[in-house]
């Protein structure tokens, strides 16, 4: 699934968050324009307004950012807001985070690189065009 943000949420969404340290993984519920602002709200509560998409759903590492986001669930009807753990008769998942291989760590660390490498190699070509202007 593709990367996720904040602003796809709706009210009634159910957000599983990843323990931290061995702790269990527990929902909360998105609540939209409350007084408090945005929030997410269960055994605790967060103001969404204060954390970058990034920090929330951690797309470049794993749980970094203490309990992060790791799926979304949408009600199918009004009668889901009742349950506070997602089913399939009773949610969708609209989205689960990915949680890359050491493997897929590596080889984009490697595309990094010779990212960098083409960024240099191009710059020498052009300073080695200026240096073979100035020399006609």
């Amino acid at each position: 699934m593709t990367k996720f943000t904040v602003a796809e949420l709706v009210t009634g969404d159910l957000i599983k968050l990843n323990g931290e340290k061995g702790e269990d993984d527990r929902y909360v519920r998105v609540f939209l324009n409350t007084n408090n602002g945005n929030i997410v709200s269960g055994d605790t509560w967060l103001p969404l307004d204060n954390y970058s998409d990034n920090e929330l759903f951690n797309w470049n590492k794993p749980n970094t950012f203490g309990s992060s986001f790791v799926e979304v669930w949408r009600p199918k009807s009004n009668m889901s807001f009742k349950e506070n753990t997602p089913g399939e008769h009773t949610h969708t998942l609209i989205w689960r985070k990915h949680v890359k291989t050491e493997e897929e760590i590596k080889i984009g660390l490697i595309e990094s690189r010779i990212n960098e490498l083409k960024e240099s190699l191009a710059a020498l070509y052009f300073e080695l065009g200026e240096l073979k202007g100035s020399c006609a």
